[in-house]
């Protein structure tokens, strides 16, 4: 168990360097998927909630270090469904796909939208609009890459599904 546990941590540790690859060093930037986010609440099933939301408070910082503008909108918002993430983790039992889909969306939707509402450059009728329109586009896309970077996890460590 324990080493299936590393091999998890180095997973979300993968996770995040490729989300840095993807948005710093290729500059894909908004086009890309937010891996963060993803990292934040695939681990935040297996933490506990002040663990998790430390997770979140650390990517958070990271993320918004890179950041010109809104420093710490991003951080508020991965502490929240990093804790709100570890919170459901007993409400909510399961390992397929198809769950771990709506997870995530729901997830970094939810991330996105606290990060609107925190974000002092955000403008109350963009806020508005933004959350019905592309932070849906954005979470689905960004939900379906984590359900493939967990697939090809679950492959290479040769499990069916993990809690």
């Amino acid at each position: 168990m324990a080493g299936r546990s590393v091999s998890f941590m180095v997973f979300v540790a993968f996770l995040v360097f490729a989300h840095l690859v993807l948005h710093v060093a290729l500059g894909y930037g908004a086009g890309a998927p937010d891996l963060m986010a993803v990292a934040v609440l695939l681990a935040a099933r297996r933490l506990t909630p002040p663990h998790a939301a430390l997770l979140g408070l650390a990517l958070g910082l990271l993320a918004d270090a890179l950041a010109l503008t809104s420093f710490g909108a991003t951080a508020v918002a991965l502490v929240a469904v990093g804790w709100a993430g570890a919170r459901t983790r007993d409400l909510f039992e399961g390992g397929s796909y198809g769950f771990t889909l709506a997870y995530l969306f729901l997830g970094k939707w939810l991330a996105d939208a606290i990060y609107l509402l925190v974000s002092p450059v955000a403008r109350a009728a963009s806020v508005h609009a933004a959350l019905v329109t592309a932070l849906p586009f954005y979470a689905l896309i960004t939900a379906a890459t984590g359900v493939f970077a967990l697939a090809a996890y679950r492959l290479s460590v040769g499990a069916r599904y993990a809690r």
